[in-house]
C-alpha cells in the first residue's frame, strides 16, 4: 500500500510541475494565435468553420500586443476571438486576434467600438487554440482537481480493502 501511495504521490508532483511550468513558459514566450476579422461574411476564411489551411499566412507565431502606458509591442499570452451581431444593421462580426488580457468566455451583450452586439468574447492559451467555434481555457486548476479526486479515490479503495481483509 505505501509504494503504491508513494508512486502516486510522485506522480501527480511530476504532472503539477509539468503544468506550471509550460504556463510559466506560455507568459514568458507568448502564444501563437490566427490575426483576421470579417463583417458579414467579407473574408470567408475568417468565418466559422475556420479552416487553418487556407489560413497559413494569417498565423503569428509570435503574437504581440501593446500595453496600456507602455511603449512597444510584447507578446500576448491568449488567442481571442469576438463573434457577435451588430444590435441595429444586424451584421455579423468575427474577429480573431491575441491579447495580453483574457476574456472571461462569456456570450451575451456586449459592447465593442461604441457598437452593441450580441454574441461571445472567447480567449484561451494554446498556439492556435482560437480556430473553434468556441475556446476553452484549461489551467492547473483542472488538472489539480482530477489528480486530487484519482488519489483520493485510490485512497478510499486502498482503506476499505483492508477493512474487509
Amino acid at each position: 500500500m505505501t509504494t503504491m501511495l508513494l508512486e502516486v504521490v510522485f506522480f501527480l508532483l511530476i504532472t503539477l510541475v509539468d503544468v506550471s511550468k509550460e504556463k510559466y513558459l506560455k507568459q514568458q514566450t507568448g502564444v501563437g494565435c490566427y490575426k483576421c476579422h470579417s463583417i458579414n461574411g467579407s473574408d470567408a476564411h475568417c468565418g466559422d468553420p475556420f479552416h487553418p489551411a487556407y489560413n497559413m499566412q494569417r498565423y503569428f507565431a509570435k503574437c504581440e500586443q501593446a500595453q496600456d502606458k507602455r511603449v512597444g509591442l510584447f507578446p500576448a499570452r491568449y488567442c481571442t476571438k469576438i463573434k457577435g451581431t451588430n444590435l441595429k444593421t444586424n451584421e455579423e462580426m468575427i474577429i480573431r486576434s491575441c491579447s495580453n488580457s483574457a476574456f472571461d468566455n462569456t456570450c451575451g451583450l456586449f459592447e465593442f467600438e461604441h457598437t452593441r452586439y450580441s454574441g461571445c468574447l472567447m480567449s484561451c492559451s494554446r498556439d492556435a487554440c482560437n480556430v473553434a467555434p468556441s475556446l476553452y481555457r484549461c489551467d492547473s486548476r483542472l488538472a489539480v482537481v482530477s489528480l486530487t479526486t484519482m488519489l483520493a479515490f485510490i485512497i478510499q479503495s486502498t482503506l476499505c480493502h483492508k477493512c474487509r481483509l
